[in-house]
């Protein structure tokens, strides 16, 4: 599918000098976008520190104006951070991309 093939580029570890290729893993990706495109809750845990969650999100239970909505919010943080048209990204590609995420079960 589209997903694999994502670029995924070398990263610097936080506070040390390993460089890693993060493994491309769809459920997290699906996760990050939900929660850049606004589709989270805050947990809290018991030693005070909170986590941002994906929201679970149902898409096929969905109404067709809630569906849009979260497909629409989704698309443009793909836009916004992933799939640059200099990449090769075509409207195209990025609709298959976005289906492939909105229905994974």
């Amino acid at each position: 599918g589209e997903f694999e093939r994502l670029p995924q580029s070398p990263v610097q570890m936080a506070g040390s000098n390993r460089w890693v290729t993060p493994l491309p893993d769809f459920d997290e990706f699906r996760y990050w976008a939900l929660v850049q495109a606004g589709f989270y809750q805050v947990i809290g845990y018991p030693d005070g520190k909170v986590r941002v969650r994906a929201k679970s999100i149902a898409f096929r239970n969905m109404e067709q104006m809630e569906f849009e909505k979260v497909y629409s919010a989704v698309l443009d943080v793909f836009l916004r951070y992933v799939l640059s048209p200099k990449r090769g990204w075509s409207r195209e590609r990025v609709d298959r991309l976005v289906e492939q995420l909105v229905n994974f079960d």
